[in-house]
């Protein structure tokens, strides 16, 4: 296959829908914020060799590393090769830090949260960090806003849409 034709075929894993970030006018509008602040990947390893980690990153994996597109040994073995390269580097800072791992579906109708069934579904959601529990699960039924309200909480941020949402509760239990 020819470096044209292969990247191509990477570029296209890409997929717009799963960065948030590009979403946000005063982001995407501001040329400048955005090449500074949306940044390629390939970028964290020279980060994480100059000791330069941004206070707050946000990954999503292509579709082939985020399970879609390729097989879940593939997707497996991208997760596994980049907390390798990534806890150490946040344990050497001395700094607490939290890595969230969440998904954006769940597999078949079950559901949560006062969803009717079909509508939603349950998720996955690991939190790595020294300041969590070890081994610690937890029944509540959390949302996604749950974790946007976790986040904007820890932050100091006002609340974003439904995260202000009185049944989409803050993550408190799994902190010592």
């Amino acid at each position: 296959m020819g470096d044209n034709l292969l990247s191509k075929v990477f570029k296209n894993r890409y997929a717009q829908k799963h960065n948030p970030f590009v979403y946000f006018d005063p982001i995407r509008s501001d040329k400048e914020r955005c090449e500074r602040s949306v940044v390629p990947l390939t970028e964290l390893s020279a980060d994480i060799q100059t000791g330069t980690l941004p206070n707050f990153i946000f990954i999503t994996p292509n579709m082939c590393n985020i399970g879609h597109d390729c097989s879940l040994d593939t997707a497996d073995k991208w997760l596994e090769n980049l907390h390798n390269e990534l806890v150490p580097a946040l344990d050497a800072t001395g700094q607490p830090y939290l890595i969230v791992l969440t998904f954006d579906e769940g597999k078949g109708n079950q559901s949560c949260c006062g969803l009717a069934e079909g509508e939603g579904g349950r998720i996955a959601v690991v939190l790595i960090s020294p300041s969590a529990k070890k081994g610690f699960q937890d029944d509540t039924p959390y949302t996604h806003y749950s974790l946007l309200k976790t986040v904007s909480e820890s932050w100091g941020l006002a609340y974003l849409g439904h995260a202000a949402d009185e049944d989409n509760v803050l993550i408190t239990a799994p902190w010592k």
